[in-house]
């Protein structure tokens, strides 16, 4: 198992409270610095360099500040020992900056719908990487848009994420959620993959002796609880999920609590495999269930694609340094807050776009607003190829309502058609590729 060297100071002594009140506040700033931005841990401390003390001696301290500051939450290892968290300045800042974060209504209702679709596929994709799904994202995007079937298990894994997804938000989000539910997504998530028939949608056997391992060198990262274990805590984690029972002492955010029932399905690992999407799923679930609609907007998963090792640090570091599940927190607050921002400010060029660079291009044609997104999407990337049921499931439309747009733009000459065996696909006209080449990249994907 990959060692941790973490100095054994679990249970620090607190005795002369008063003069530790003082030490702390003479050293805030320092401490504050260690918690935010990021929530450092003792194998980045150790190499630190402090004018006067040793690292070990500002660890110590640290460790007495965050003991003192930190929660209990209901989630407990098998030793009976409760997770704890720190609300650090950082973490209350990103919660304050989703929350104030644009409202879908502020932006045209017809683009709200592409984005919403395109930030589904985003994620889908994602979280199946994550899980070591193997192909680029413009094959799985024409798939799920083209409804083409998987050619293999990376591309059904994509394509079970993406259906899990949608149960959640047409028929879960206003659900509580069950064991029963539990077992169906885990189906819906590892249906026709590697994963055995008898495994899917059933809890792991405490003789399957699963470990969590890196999949570079085999290091063990997790050996998850026996299932006696886990099937008492899936109880407490259902009934906290549906907020029959408070996940902690305290007030909790959503997105905390989100974030919590997330590490929570992590930390059990109640399946064989497919309990990282299982928990990133539930996160979804959790927050669109408790108003967070804007959620949806935001794959999450990108951004902890794009970091896979300080998303395997934060599970690892909240385990093993005395159950503090700030390391998980902190990583993913600081990942939702990434995410929501790369999408305002896409949307923000979008608009832009529409309201400003392209309105003479655009009036020279009879267009509606689907049409005219299409065209801003065609821009960019002149080689995709679109066909009446891609243009269906981008703009959730009937067939004959696709026919009547693409066929529409093809006699204005934006675009050119190809039929292939039995499917007629369409390109950018001449039109729309002179207008781009002028122009540069516009909108932006």
């Amino acid at each position: 198992m990959r060692k941790i060297e973490t100095p054994k100071i679990t249970d620090p002594d607190f005795t002369g409270l008063d003069e530790l009140k003082q030490e702390i506040d003479k050293n805030r700033e320092l401490l504050d610095s260690l918690n935010y931005p990021e929530y450092l841990h003792w194998e980045k401390i150790q190499y630190k360099e402090f004018q006067g003390r040793s690292s070990i001696d500002v660890w110590k301290l640290l460790k007495k500040y965050r003991v003192m500051e930190s929660r209990k939450t209901i989630i407990r290892d098998e030793n009976g020992k409760c997770f704890t968290w720190f609300k650090t300045q950082g973490i209350e800042k990103c919660l304050i900056a989703f929350d104030s974060s644009f409202s879908p209504k502020s932006i045209q209702e017809y683009l709200m719908t592409k984005e919403f679709f395109s930030s589904l596929i985003e994620e889908s994709i994602a979280s199946s990487v994550l899980e070591g799904a193997s192909t680029t994202r413009k094959i799985a995007r024409e798939m799920i848009l083209t409804e083409r079937k998987p050619r293999d298990v990376s591309e059904q894994m994509i394509i079970n994420n993406y259906n899990a997804m949608d149960k959640i938000l047409n028929v879960y989000s206003d659900m509580e959620i069950s064991l029963e539910i539990l077992f169906e997504l885990h189906f819906i998530l590892t249906n026709k993959t590697s994963l055995p028939e008898n495994e899917q949608g059933k809890f792991r056997l405490n003789e399957h002796n699963i470990t969590v391992q890196n999949t570079f060198d085999n290091d063990v990262l997790h050996i998850p609880p026996k299932m006696e274990f886990v099937r008492d805590e899936i109880k407490n984690l259902i009934d906290t999920a549906n907020d029959k029972i408070p996940i902690a002492d305290s007030i909790i955010h959503p997105i905390v609590k989100a974030i919590m029932l997330h590490f929570w399905i992590g930390y059990l690992h109640p399946f064989t495999d497919g309990n990282g999407r299982l928990a990133r799923a539930i996160f979804y679930w959790y927050l669109l269930k408790n108003g967070y609609h804007k959620v949806i907007y935001f794959p999450v998963s990108l951004f902890l694609k794009n970091s896979p090792a300080k998303y395997k640090n934060a599970y690892i570091y909240s385990e093993r340094d005395d159950n503090d599940l700030t390391y998980f927190i902190t990583y993913n607050t600081n990942s939702l807050i990434s995410s929501s921002l790369m999408y305002i400010n896409k949307l923000d060029r979008i608009e832009k776009i529409l309201k400003t660079e392209l309105d003479s291009f655009l009036a020279k044609y009879t267009l509606n607003e689907r049409q005219k997104d299409f065209i801003l999407t065609g821009l960019v990337d002149p080689d995709e190829r679109n066909s009446f049921k891609k243009y269906m499931n981008i703009y959730k439309i009937s067939r004959q309502t696709a026919i009547k747009d693409l066929r529409s733009l093809e006699s204005q000459g934006l675009l050119i058609s190809k039929k292939v065996g039995k499917i007629v696909y369409f390109y950018p006209g001449k039109a729309m590729k002179k207008s781009r080449s002028k122009r540069g990249k516009g909108l932006p994907q």
